[in-house]
């Protein structure tokens, strides 16, 4: 085959100069592409997690985890009638690496309103459903924590999980940690879609109300659970370690705002 006129005839040395700047060229693609850590995908995803607005409505705070990614943003666009919310989030590129240990976490992230929530209804932007939130209003306080635990009013540590079960309504946890170490001590509240039956063999009572005992066979937890007709809630250390008597005053001590 006779090599057409209009491609000019190149030295070996030419050849390899082209050569080395195609390896190099593609390299660079390869590396912008699929292997440098600090290249990031950003994309919107759900507001998954559970959720807390403020008790005058203006904050909205959602209990997040991420794995092989920066830290997420909750983002809030406000209509009228409804809020939509969602998660910014920026994921690592490439599988071919190693995620760094800074880009996995967990955390409590908020986003603030420029006007209360009130009867305005909260969405998932990306799922296209209703966001099912605990009111802040409601929302129940320590008023005594177990020796080393710190004061009631001391920041607590963050405790994301997800969303409730269909089955019943919105959650939050609390959780508090000695200042040396040690067990955690948990708070949820979970609010019902249906009364919670009482226990069928109560062994205290909270503010009236049957409360029982139980332990967790894997975890090794141990609880005070009890409801009020509205709500469910469950002190737990984590894992068991403080004294049932401990427990049922932390319990008797939760306070609504």
């Amino acid at each position: 085959m006779r090599r057409a006129k209009w491609i000019p005839r190149l030295s070996t040395p030419a050849r390899l100069v082209v050569l080395a700047v195609l390896c190099a060229a593609v390299a660079e693609l390869v590396l912008q592409t699929w292997w440098l850590p600090s290249r990031w995908r950003a994309y919107d995803a759900p507001a998954d997690g559970q959720a807390l607005v403020s008790a005058d409505g203006r904050t909205i705070t959602l209990t997040v985890s991420w794995q092989c990614e920066q830290e997420p943003e909750l983002v809030a666009r406000e209509g009228a009638d409804h809020v939509d919310v969602l998660l910014h989030r920026r994921a690592f590129k490439g599988p071919t690496y190693q995620c760094p240990e800074n880009a996995v976490g967990s955390a409590l992230i908020s986003t603030h309103l420029s006007a209360p929530l009130t009867t305005r209804s909260l969405l998932d932007a990306v799922a296209g459903r209703p966001v099912a939130y605990l009111d802040g209003r409601d929302l129940a306080q320590p008023s005594y924590l177990p020796p080393d635990y710190g004061d009631p009013g001391h920041n607590p540590t963050s405790y994301p999980g997800s969303a409730a079960p269909d089955a019943e309504g919105p959650s939050w946890t609390t959780g508090f940690r000695p200042r040396q170490g040690g067990p955690a001590l948990v708070i949820t509240q979970t609010r019902l879609a249906t009364p919670a039956p009482e226990p069928s063999r109560p062994q205290a009572t909270v503010d009236g109300h049957a409360a029982g005992f139980s332990e967790s066979p894997t975890s090794k937890d141990r609880s005070i659970t009890w409801s009020d007709g509205t709500y469910t809630f469950a002190v737990s250390s984590r894992p068991a370690s403080l004294p049932d008597q401990e427990l049922l005053r932390v319990a008797e001590g939760l306070r609504r705002s």
